[in-house]
């Protein structure tokens, strides 16, 4: 398997769950950013980070690099900025923290593509693949992105830049989002189903 980073975007304002995403507990063991390191420790990555305030650092997770974002509260492009630099290899896995449902499986037919990749009809998860000369234009439309005013600033338009391959969605109650406390509660009546291991309390890696 070729070296992983995995950028996790857990840095949200979390306004229409009501309450810190991140920190929703999954499990008796676990909060969901936890799970989410265990998912990208279990696809591979050696080199994971996550874009979200060092202040709000976990002890347990004392082992990973929060990296605040330079441009505060300008969505997933400012994490992307902060953080890409910070990775040590070209296959960057992008995670949310807000799609518990994501599994190993679904994520390895992503990282089986040779060129930066998503799902087709979904921004996220991404996979990223860029050698130095590409990070470098990568970081300057994000920086272009960020500093300008009227620029959408959205992942899409991101995609469009990385012209990402858009690979079929196998198995579409994994790409289930919880934004919303009505969607966190469908994905716990779903759990057993989706994530037998995370519900059993056994989804250390």
């Amino acid at each position: 398997m070729q070296p992983l980073s995995c950028i996790i975007l857990a840095g949200g304002l979390s306004v229409r769950m009501g309450r810190d995403k991140a920190l929703l507990p999954i499990c008796q063991q676990h909060d969901l950013l936890t799970h989410m390191v265990n998912l990208a420790g279990s696809a591979g990555a050696a080199n994971i980070l996550v874009s979200r305030s060092p202040a709000l650092q976990a002890e347990a997770l004392s082992y990973i690099p929060f990296i605040a974002d330079y441009y505060p509260q300008q969505g997933p492009l400012a994490g992307l900025q902060a953080c890409i630099p910070e990775c040590k290899y070209e296959r960057i896995l992008v995670l949310p923290v807000d799609m518990p449902a994501l599994n190993k499986d679904v994520l390895q037919i992503l990282l089986s593509s040779t060129t930066s990749a998503c799902f087709k009809g979904y921004e996220l998860p991404l996979l990223i693949v860029a050698d130095s000369g590409q990070r470098d234009q990568l970081q300057r439309f994000l920086n272009e992105q960020l500093q300008n005013a009227n620029a959408r600033r959205s992942i899409r338009s991101m995609l469009h830049f990385l012209q990402v391959n858009e690979l079929p969605v196998m198995h579409e109650q994994s790409m289930l989002n919880t934004n919303s406390p009505e969607q966190w509660q469908l994905f716990l009546s779903l759990k057993d189903e989706l994530q037998p291991d995370v519900a059993k309390g056994n989804n250390q890696h």
